[in-house]
């Protein structure tokens, strides 16, 4: 029954093919694109594909998609660890030193007891245990000292850092010795430099309540986590409160600018629909005073339309991220081989997502993720008169990413898995599990030079999975040097090495790079299922308000299952922020 509903299947995608080359009056389309559609007939394969997926990922407007917002995501991650590095080693500031100890240290006395203000952060079985030792016995005030010493080692175990012992003048009066615990509760607290964030906000991530002693490292812990989930950059002084007893803290707020507008321009579109792109991008940071932000893109080219709206908005104050986000694209092909079918297509899909801090230390940074994903991919040849492709995807992603900080190196690596469900025109569903990896590293060397390696992998449970599901290789993010999404398959990886050293400065530095990409099974030609690419480039960035690439690809293996790709392939990237 399967066998003969997937006989009809294909047997009317042959009548519409044949249909829509007589129409618009082709006699020989595609040899290499007709010999593909005969393998449907094959039984050769367990599975055989269906001839919709037989045409080139570059055509499909979902896989176009799908590539942008794995583009996006790869700029959030790059912003993140950019903005980990410049907060990582924040602290509260401005901890109290201890007290001057007196010179006279040869004063010997017999202590009989030692008598402590009341405490509420130390123990008295905690403060006897210091000071039993040295009762009953012939001192000097050198041990007073090391007693003091040993009581603010217990605060600095506990991280109470405002807490302190004192020895104040007195005298000794039948070996009865007094020592003052002066533990520092909260004063003032106020913020400073939040034009556009909230103070409610920003205090509600803070133990810092007037009248309570605060544990200075439960507020470094805060200011972390506070500072690698936030767009703003938080740092906190403690001084001298202006009440008797109480220690006030000032937090200072370091916020990026409110709107960014950047217009943008490259050559890495597809060549189906157009290299050449340019567009923009708008993001507006803290819409509500709460770190969220919404963000808007166009991109353009001579055969597609791709837009997006995001925002992002913080889930109370444990660094827990809510992503809602709603994607477009128009596309037609409108130029090469498979120009003269028509091809037109429309995408568009709306995803939500988590994503959770597990941890976050200044060294360290461990994330959980959730996403759900729903898209409707539609195709049609003959410029809109015959349904080619008409799909239904949903996806349920969940990964968990970590990025560990050395003192001259960074390190992101990311597992995830992605359950895709899909189902086409005709009812046929596609449910298969994708295993994911995406890594990351970056080690600095002497004098501004750096060693960056990248590695991006899946492997899917099934073979001959249509073009949404499959990994690609080839372009700007996998193997440069040759066309976006040059071949593909059920599973594969890319590897990309990069040397980059300084040219002028920290504005412009060159690097060098080796590119390697692999892809196997269902669609994927032995023979034809690797690539291998080196090359050159500069990169200009300027305080992050303008930014240009130029990098020249050679492609090491140029014929690819009888494809010729050009020896060279020049690709550029130029931004403006206002």
């Amino acid at each position: 029954m399967r066998a003969k509903r997937k006989n009809r299947y294909i047997g009317l995608k042959f009548n519409m093919l044949s249909n829509i080359t007589h129409s618009i009056g082709v006699k020989k389309v595609l040899p290499a694109f007709l010999a593909m559609l005969a393998l449907v007939g094959s039984e050769v394969h367990a599975e055989p594909p269906v001839p919709a997926d037989i045409l080139p990922g570059a055509a499909n407007p979902g896989v176009q998609l799908e590539q942008a917002r794995e583009a996006m995501e790869r700029e959030r991650i790059a912003e993140q660890i950019k903005e980990d590095e410049a907060t990582r080693n924040e602290q509260v500031e401005g901890v109290p030193e201890n007290e001057p100890k007196s010179a006279d240290v040869e004063m010997k006395f017999d202590l009989k007891k030692i008598e402590t203000d009341p405490s509420m952060v130390l123990k008295q079985e905690e403060i006897d245990n210091v000071t039993s030792p040295y009762v009953g016995k012939s001192i000097t005030v050198k041990d007073l000292y090391k007693i003091i010493d040993d009581i603010n080692n217990l605060y600095i175990k506990k991280e109470y850092m405002t807490c302190r012992a004192f020895l104040p003048p007195q005298t000794i009066h039948e070996g009865v010795v007094h020592i003052n615990l002066v533990e520092g509760r909260t004063g003032n607290v106020t913020v400073e430099g939040n034009k556009s964030t909230n103070t409610g906000y920003i205090t509600s991530w803070f133990p810092l309540k007037e009248g309570e002693i605060a544990n200075t490292g439960t507020l470094n812990r805060s200011l972390q986590r506070f500072n690698r989930t936030n767009d703003v950059a938080l740092r906190i002084k403690m001084q001298a409160g202006k009440k008797e007893g109480t220690t006030d803290y000032v937090l200072y707020a370091f916020e990026p600018k409110l709107h960014n507008f950047t217009l943008y321009s490259d050559n890495n579109g597809y060549e189906t629909s157009g290299r050449y792109r340019y567009g923009f991008f708008y993001n507006w940071r803290s819409v509500t005073g709460r770190r969220d932000s919404l963000r808007l893109s166009y991109l353009h080219s001579s055969g597609s339309n791709a837009y997006s709206i995001g925002y992002t908005s913080p889930l109370g104050t444990s660094g827990l991220k809510l992503d809602l986000d709603y994607t477009g694209n128009k596309n037609e092909v409108v130029s090469g081989d498979l120009k003269p079918l028509g091809i037109e297509g429309d995408a568009k899909a709306y995803s939500v997502g988590l994503r959770f801090p597990l941890a976050v230390t200044n060294t360290n940074r461990c994330e959980l993720g959730l996403t759900y994903l729903s898209q409707k991919s539609k195709t049609t040849l003959g410029h809109g008169r015959i349904p080619w492709i008409d799909d239904k995807l949903t996806r349920y992603n969940l990964y968990v990413a970590f990025t560990n900080y050395g003192k001259d190196s960074v390190f992101y690596h990311r597992y995830g898995l992605m359950r895709s469900n899909k189902t086409n025109m005709y009812g046929v569903k596609e449910n298969v599990n994708l295993y994911q990896i995406n890594m990351y590293w970056r080690k600095g060397l002497p004098n501004k030079h750096a060693f960056v390696t990248r590695f991006s992998g899946q492997f899917g449970d099934k073979s001959y999975m249509s073009t949404t599901n499959r990994f690609y290789v080839g372009g700007m993010n996998t193997v440069r040097g040759y066309e976006e999404s040059f071949i593909s398959g059920d599973k594969g990886f890319a590897l990309g090495l990069e040397y980059h050293f300084p040219i002028n400065g920290d504005k412009l530095h060159g690097f060098t790079f080796l590119d390697y990409g692999w892809v196997d099974g269902g669609y994927a030609i032995p023979g034809a299922n690797t690539l291998m690419s080196t090359g050159v480039g500069v990169i200009w960035e300027n305080n992050n308000d303008f930014n240009a690439s130029l990098l020249l690809g050679v492609p090491l293996k140029r014929d690819v299952g009888g494809k010729k790709t050009d020896s060279v392939r020049l690709q550029f990237s130029i931004s403006k922020t206002f």
